[in-house]
């Protein structure tokens, strides 16, 4: 019988005839009615460019984006939709050091990343220093540790006093650019697959910042990936 994280619910785990024959089995994380606030995105209609829950084209946000940037073929995928529960799973998760609780991404992070190409490089978005002191982890870089997920710290967060999290959509919008590659990865970058990883897509401006400071090493491509939309 298992605890759930959130909850604190006990409950039984089920499995197949094939999974307890030839898997090793991995403890649930979460009960079923917690597991069920997740809405899974691929079960939707999306949009083409950000990834939301829209009909099959692309919406308005994306469509201005393309303007902004006309050269950048932006792809971006998200596994939940970010509602109610999951705003204060992940502010648990950020805010309050739950670090553990990122354990319950590592399923469906592990299964949309191993589909990538073994030489694309993987790029989780940097938090400022400040943010780190604070947390005493970054989140992005715990989500693909746990699920098992190579990744290279390829940008570094410029430090600045204002957390994201804390901004309306205007200030998000006008923020100045906060990353740069850092100088020995310039290298590992040029000529490759490129995705960078965060944890919430929200106007997508910290995802448009890190593929403009990525661009600028000759990738030959770039996407985006993102646990909620």
């Amino acid at each position: 019988m298992n605890g759930c994280m959130w909850c604190g619910t006990h409950f039984d785990s089920t499995y197949s005839f094939t999974e307890l024959l030839f898997r090793p089995l991995k403890k649930e994380r979460l009960c079923g009615a917690c597991q069920s606030e997740f809405i899974l995105l691929r079960e939707c209609p999306l949009c083409r460019g950000c990834g939301r829950r829209h009909e099959d084209t692309y919406c308005q946000d994306c469509i201005k984006w393309q303007k902004l940037y006309p050269n950048y073929s932006f792809s971006n995928q998200s596994l939940f939709a970010y509602n109610v529960f999951a705003k204060e799973f992940m502010e648990a998760f950020k805010f309050n050091g739950d670090a553990e609780l990122g354990q319950v991404f590592s399923k469906e992070v592990k299964a949309m990343l191993q589909k990538e190409d073994k030489h694309t490089v993987i790029v989780p978005i940097p938090i400022s220093q400040r943010s780190k002191e604070i947390r005493g982890f970054n989140q992005t870089e715990i989500v693909l540790k746990q699920a098992g997920i190579i990744y290279q710290n390829c940008l570094e967060h410029i430090d600045n006093p204002e957390n994201q999290s804390k901004k309306d959509r205007r200030n998000r919008m006008l923020s100045p650019q906060p990353f740069h590659v850092i100088d020995s990865e310039v290298g590992l970058l040029k000529q490759k697959k490129v995705v960078i990883v965060d944890d919430v897509y929200t106007t997508g401006r910290t995802l448009f910042h890190a593929a403009d400071a990525v661009s600028q090493c000759g990738p030959t491509s770039i996407k985006t990936i993102t646990l909620f939309r």
